[in-house]
């Protein structure tokens, strides 16, 4: 059995820099839920930087990440995404 969780928060962490690879802009957030649910978030977000998206689903099994945009990309450059955290809501 997966573990369940609550995805309350994500955080995703780009470095812009001239030479470092495209960045993310646009993009789908899919969260499937234990029941099999998905739920559908579209967030744009800014050139480098931690950028916070608030995601409210109960009892998250999957995240899946589907680029629709890019910054700085072009033929000879592939996006890059540094680093990509959940968080889950307080139960205190």
């Amino acid at each position: 059995m997966r573990n369940c969780w609550d995805a309350s928060r994500s955080c995703l962490r780009t470095y812009p820099q001239a030479a470092d690879p495209a960045r993310p802009h646009e993009f789908d957030l899919i969260v499937t839920d234990s029941e099999g649910e998905q739920h559908v978030s579209h967030p744009r977000i800014n050139d480098g930087g931690v950028q916070k998206i608030d995601v409210a689903v109960r009892n998250a099994m999957t995240v899946r990440l589907v680029l629709h945009t890019a910054y700085g990309a072009s033929d000879k450059k592939q996006v890059a995404v540094a680093e990509l955290e959940f968080f889950t809501r307080s139960t205190r």
